[in-house]
């Protein structure tokens, strides 16, 4: 059974959105780190918050941070990305701008779990399948200028009278000097067992022999923290090189982190996509480039990145005029050497980017191929849900336009405990040593982010 629902605040509603005005000022430009450390106080009884900064060079080079929700579109079940798009469009209706406001763009900021129609367990069960929000107040920062902006539902009685202040009372706090942010340390770590991840792997390859071509295999690690870390200060940790930070936090549950691929973005009918398939830990400085050169030369390695580029075409084929592809070659991050292939293209008409998400979702460099019979194999083998690991992140706008990421290199935080997610993708020939070290070289960035030291 599918549902979409608009909500107010906490309470779900059934009616068409209300209508919600825009007011928006200058600000210093103090980074998002600082705007998410303002004291919760100031937003009220909203205790949601959002993230979204994209890599220096991207193409869509704003940052968004948020506090509060000013309107929410959730959906459950097959039909989630068509009714999540419906709701989206009315909510976006509903928004009352000033003549000739431009900046910073209107947009919803959200996401997909991994699976439709799974029952999430504990903290997971906080975000559901699908979830968007319209943020109540949005940090904006683009090219060294910065906005505040709050976003006032009508119908809420003194809601204008309340949104100004506290608007000001923002910019102060940027403008004012920052004091340290509560960070934590890790002060035990749960480990899946190794003998049962041999076992998993062992069983993958064995797969491989009947319907599976290849399949991702998740590794999930528990951390006990010292003490709840606050937004701001995981943000802080969050590697910024080449990679799109993201947190989203659902009352009292975070899920953040600083993935490497996009997943597809949509600017002017120009589409764009990251294949991402191949992976190797990286070393030393001084052994990066050889590390690189045994990566292309990798059989092994080029074959999981070929199935990934073919399925992302094959995906694409249908809803684009054109597409071209640029690769392979590696990317480097912190920790990990990726074989890295990108795919662009002009989408066809009346193409908008949830169809595209909708089509991509989940690529073989998260699930597997065949698609049907590596999901099967996922949702029987892996032991927990993934949740919104390896899931479709980002935003949307009112033309249809918009930016996703896959959920990778990622954590799900509820108090004092989190959950760390990285994942290996299985081909034949693949060593389950070598893709523990992988996995463990994936969680690395996330573990120091929340005061570890792997």
């Amino acid at each position: 059974m599918s549902s979409v629902l608009l909500e107010r605040n906490a309470e779900r509603i059934d009616s068409p959105a209300r209508e919600i005005a825009l007011l928006t000022i200058s600000a210093p430009a103090a980074g998002f780190t600082r705007f998410l450390a303002a004291p919760a106080g100031l937003f009220g009884r909203d205790g949601d918050a959002l993230l979204w900064a994209p890599p220096a060079g991207d193409a869509d080079a704003w940052t968004f941070a948020g506090r509060g929700v000013a309107g929410r579109v959730v959906s459950s079940g097959p039909d989630r990305v068509s009714q999540i798009r419906a709701g989206a469009m009315r909510l976006l209706a509903s928004i009352r701008s000033a003549p000739g406001e431009t900046d910073p763009p209107l947009r919803l900021f959200g996401g997909f779990s991994f699976r439709d129609g799974e029952a999430d367990p504990g903290a997971w069960s906080a975000f559901g399948e699908a979830s968007f929000v319209l943020p109540r107040f949005l940090y904006a920062e683009r090219a060294g200028r910065a906005w505040l902006r709050a976003a006032i539902p009508l119908d809420e009685p003194d809601a204008l009278a309340l949104a100004i202040p506290v608007l000001y009372r923002l910019r102060a706090f940027l403008a004012a000097q920052a004091a340290p942010s509560h960070a934590a340390t890790i002060t035990s770590t749960e480990e899946l067992a190794r003998p049962e991840w041999d076992r998993r792997v062992a069983r993958a390859l064995d797969a491989m022999r009947g319907p599976l071509d290849k399949v991702v295999l998740a590794r999930r690690t528990r951390v006990v923290l010292s003490g709840t870390p606050d937004i701001a200060a995981l943000a802080a940790g969050l590697p910024a090189g080449g990679a799109t930070r993201f947190a989203l936090s659902r009352g009292n549950v975070l899920f953040a982190g600083a993935t490497p691929e996009r997943l597809v973005s949509l600017h002017g009918g120009r589409l764009r996509c990251d294949a991402l398939g191949g992976s190797l830990p990286r070393g030393a400085e001084s052994e990066s480039d050889a590390e690189a050169a045994s990566l292309r030369s990798s059989a092994k390695d080029g074959r999981e990145h070929a199935s990934v580029v073919e399925g992302i075409r094959g995906a694409l084929a249908p809803l684009a005029s054109s597409l071209a592809t640029e690769g392979p070659g590696v990317r480097t991050l912190a920790t990990v050497h990726h074989l890295h292939t990108e795919v662009t293209g002009v989408a066809r008409g009346g193409v908008d980017v949830l169809a595209l998400v909708d089509a991509l979702h989940p690529t073989p460099a998260v699930c597997g191929t065949p698609r049907a019979a590596a999901r099967e194999w996922i949702a029987a083998n892996e032991g927990a849900p993934r949740g919104w690991y390896a899931g479709p992140v980002g935003w949307m706008d009112a033309s249809g336009e918009g930016s996703f990421c896959v959920a990778l290199r990622c954590a799900l935080l509820q108090g004092s405990e989190a959950w760390l997610y990285a994942g290996a993708g299985l081909v034949e020939g693949s060593d389950a040593a070598a893709e523990w070290r992988e996995t463990s070289a994936k969680q690395a960035p996330m573990l120091r982010a929340l005061g570890g030291t792997p």
